[in-house]
């Protein structure tokens, strides 16, 4: 059986599985999303804090590359601005803090709002 080249598929083929792979992502980051938003209102959940911020700052990472790649200008800017917060701050120091959980969980409803006008527009 031969694999398919890029000679064999179709610019319509290519589009198709570029949109299934954005509508991928979308609902990805909307999970992620979801389970970041839980982790940090359920104050059990954090056990670590170190380890779940690496972990947060992994997660968000990873979203901003992605976004950019797909030319979801709006999430990877949140993403963007969200790092430089993380970064930014003492976070760790402040994870018990309200205002610090509330600015967390205003950037995961942010790039969740954005994830779901992207996921319209496809």
């Amino acid at each position: 059986m031969m694999m398919p080249t890029d000679a064999n598929v179709s610019q319509d083929d290519r589009y198709e599985n570029i949109l299934i792979l954005k509508q991928s992502y979308i609902e990805d980051v909307m999970l992620k999303c979801e389970m970041l938003s839980n982790s940090l209102t359920h104050k059990y959940a954090i056990n670590d804090k170190i380890k779940f911020l690496q972990e947060l700052c992994r997660v968000i990472h990873s979203m901003k590359g992605t976004a950019a790649m797909y030319d979801f200008c709006m999430i990877s800017a949140i993403c963007h601005r969200f790092e430089d917060f993380l970064v930014g701050k003492n976070i760790a120091e402040n994870m018990d803090n309200e205002k610090t959980i509330g600015r967390i969980l205003q950037y995961i409803d942010l790039i969740n709002l954005s994830a779901l006008i992207e996921r319209h527009d496809l």
